[in-house]
């Protein structure tokens, strides 16, 4: 496995991912994925 770094297109923190991935719109985090889809993550709940 090779790692390839990106850097996320929200806030700008690089992150680490396979190279395979590498082509794809990544996020650092579930709360930039959110805010990229026009979600506000404090509304976003998580049911058990």
């Amino acid at each position: 496995m090779r790692l390839i770094e990106k850097i996320c297109p929200v806030c700008g923190n690089t992150f680490e991912v396979d190279e395979k991935l590498a082509d794809r719109k990544l996020y650092c985090t579930l709360k930039c994925c959110l805010q990229a889809g026009g979600e506000r993550p404090e509304k976003v709940g998580v049911q058990a």
